[in-house]
């Protein structure tokens, strides 16, 4: 019979595993201005409620710290409750508090774990990298989903509506999103697994292990650049320099494997599509897409001035901004187009407020001056830093670490894995 201590570990696995899988069950349609929402449930919701079940019997909130941290966090989800009685359609606010008080339980879960360990939940994560990088290039070679809708795999295609698609000259290609509902979700999580799997190839002394670890590192860049995120590309980049340039002194001459893989990546990819990702990267400020942030951002600065303390309500943004007419007012009419603010904190200003947006930030500022000295210390600590502060710049261009599942459980995992300190 398997102890506590084991049932707890299957279930962190088994809920690590399931992070990119979308598996899900329409349970209700909320219905509200401008059209209708179909309310799931996830197998990640289930396997979240088996961990709570299983902190609780535990009495895991005697774990937690008594920190300004906590206070702040603390602050943060109470405001968030409190902007609900704001919200005209609470249903639908509700539906999102619930998927937001979910990921500060996983950081409270995860940040104060008693016999949690960090490569455990890295190794636990990449197991899900690998079968993303399989079903990803599969399904770039196929141009169209696979027929994998039992793992979550959205319907999509170059004539499919709603597909995440660019064109260069006369040719449509599709932007693949694994089991993710949408592409740039994907390109987070693989944001997430290339910085993670550089940890463990730098680490590597074997020479089976290195060779292992750099295939990895290769598929996984690979279908990176072929998502054609220009923010996840840019921002791996960025935070993978980073992470080289700070542990140099540690690994030197180790830091050339991660090196001569980005190589083969890129001389893969440009013998292919070089072309296409110079224009993709060229026709940035040309392109609908991005007139269409501006135009959300618009939208956001104008909502946040007309209700600043505590905004409109959680999960309320389109539906308010439907109401009030702020989409019709800028020639957006088609009701694919009623999307949210593409900046993570200008929509939680819109949504709870300057002072749901403050008590984030706070969170954010206590969270990483309490681990900020293990930085050059603890390579473990350095990665996480990386990897959260790669989700923070993607939240700039971004709003899927707010109101969609998968990334609202990458988002809070990270951030609690940043404030576990290990004994």
């Amino acid at each position: 019979m398997l102890s506590r201590r084991r049932l707890e570990e299957s279930l962190i696995y088994t809920f690590l595993l399931l992070i990119p899988f979308g598996i899900k069950k329409v349970e209700a349609i909320f219905v509200y201005s401008w059209g209708s929402k179909p309310i799931f449930l996830h197998m990640i919701d289930i396997a979240i409620l088996a961990l709570f079940v299983m902190w609780c019997m535990r009495r895991g909130w005697n774990d937690v710290p008594h920190s300004l941290t906590t206070k702040a966090l603390l602050l943060f989800g109470g405001i968030t409750i409190i902007s609900l009685g704001f919200a005209f359609h609470r249903g639908l606010g509700f539906y999102t508090l619930l998927h937001l008080l979910s990921g500060i339980f996983l950081y409270f879960y995860f940040s104060s774990h008693s016999f949690l360990k960090q490569e455990m939940a890295f190794r636990g994560i990449l197991v899900g990298v690998v079968l993303q990088t399989i079903v990803g290039l599969l399904q770039f070679k196929a141009q169209k989903s696979i027929g994998i809708s039992y793992l979550g795999e959205i319907l999509f295609g170059p004539f499919v509506r709603g597909t995440a698609n660019f064109y260069f000259g006369a040719e449509k290609l599709v932007r693949v999103p694994g089991t993710f509902l949408h592409t740039n979700v994907l390109g987070a999580f693989l944001l997430m697994g290339s910085l993670l799997i550089l940890y463990f190839l730098l680490r590597s002394k074997k020479i089976s292990s290195v060779v292992g670890w750099s295939l990895l590192y290769y598929g996984t860049n690979l279908l990176l650049l072929l998502t054609f995120s220009r923010s996840s590309i840019t921002t791996v980049s960025i935070c993978t320099l980073i992470y080289c340039v700070v542990s140099y002194k540690t690994y030197r001459l180790k830091i050339f494997r991660a090196l001569v893989v980005w190589f083969f990546v890129f001389l893969t990819l440009w013998g292919m599509f070089g072309n296409v990702l110079k224009a993709r990267f060229e026709n940035s400020f040309n392109e609908l897409s991005y007139k269409h942030r501006v135009i959300y951002n618009e939208i956001g600065v104008q909502v946040v001035i007309q209700h600043p303390l505590l905004g409109v309500g959680i999960g309320n943004f389109t539906d308010y901004a439907f109401r009030e007419k702020l989409y019709q007012a800028r020639q957006l009419s088609i009701s694919y187009l009623y999307q949210p603010i593409h900046n993570l904190y200008l929509l939680i200003a819109a949504e709870t407020g300057v002072l749901g947006l403050l008590a984030f930030l706070a969170f954010l500022v206590l969270l990483f001056k309490s681990r900020m000295r293990e930085v050059f210390a603890s390579e473990r600590v350095l990665v996480l830093f990386c990897v959260v502060g790669g989700f923070l710049v993607l939240g700039v261009a971004d709003h899927y670490f707010w109101d969609l599942e998968q990334g609202i459980t990458m988002f809070w995992l990270m951030l609690g894995l940043v404030g576990h300190k290990e004994n």
